[in-house]
């Protein structure tokens, strides 16, 4: 077991077995996951949170990145999701994207715009989780 959702490496979703888990974050888990069929890995975000704004947040999130991607070369594209009515410990929500193991390979080909953002809010987001350091220094 790891991470809020409780998942374990062998768990199944759709068609994707759970093979590492990769980190948590504000209102998920992230996975390696791995299809049978294919044997390709991708990266597996999985609903932690039960109450409705949270799972409004995650369907925005979801519906975002469809919009963006694949036009703006720097939003990774979602290859399936998994979106019930409402999300329960028994039926939790989740979305497929490719695995990016770099934030280089994530942004290839993107702006160069797009890019120092992401730099930046990657940074911001290091800085806010650290326990070393003063949230006022992640603005």
């Amino acid at each position: 077991m790891a991470g809020k959702t409780k998942h374990k490496v062998g768990d199944v979703l759709g068609r994707w077995t759970l093979v590492e888990f990769r980190g948590g974050g504000g209102n998920g888990d992230v996975w390696r996951a791995e299809t049978t069929d294919e044997a390709k890995s991708v990266a597996i975000k999985i609903l932690h949170r039960m109450a409705a704004k949270d799972y409004e947040r995650f369907r925005r999130e979801v519906a975002i990145c469809e919009e963006l991607s694949p036009a703006d070369k720097g939003i990774l594209p979602v290859f399936e999701k998994h979106l019930p009515e409402k999300s329960t410990a028994a039926d939790r929500a989740w979305f497929v994207m490719p695995l990016a193991t770099d934030l280089a390979i994530a942004l290839a080909g993107a702006p160069l715009e797009s890019k120092v953002s992401a730099v930046r809010d990657v940074a911001r987001t290091s800085l806010a989780y650290s326990p070393s350091t003063d949230s006022a220094t992640a603005t």
